[in-house]
């Protein structure tokens, strides 16, 4: 996959999953690609470009949460339950 921070080309290998509907970049990548972040500026640095980062609010951290298998926690008890989260994305809908 290519895809561009800034003025910047990049080409990676991508790993798709139905619950992430967009693109997380790891440590490795950003220490390779030298990127400076700032963490309490909300910015990254990718060679002389500075790049305001998206903010999610915290209303919007888990959207859906997925049961794996049918299961039943009666009031007052507590479960181990597997589950998948699907979380908000930067997406626009139409």
């Amino acid at each position: 996959m290519t895809f561009h921070i800034g003025a910047e080309e990049f080409t990676i290998h991508a790993v798709v999953t139905k619950t992430v509907h967009e693109m997380i970049l790891g440590i490795d990548f950003l220490i390779d690609a030298y990127v400076d972040w700032r963490f309490r500026a909300g910015k990254i640095k990718q060679g002389k470009e500075w790049i305001r980062l998206r903010q999610h609010e915290t209303s919007e951290d888990v959207r859906v949460v997925y049961v794996c298998a049918a299961c039943v926690v009666p009031p007052g008890a507590q479960a181990e339950v597997l589950v998948e989260i699907s979380r908000p994305t930067w997406l626009q809908t139409q």
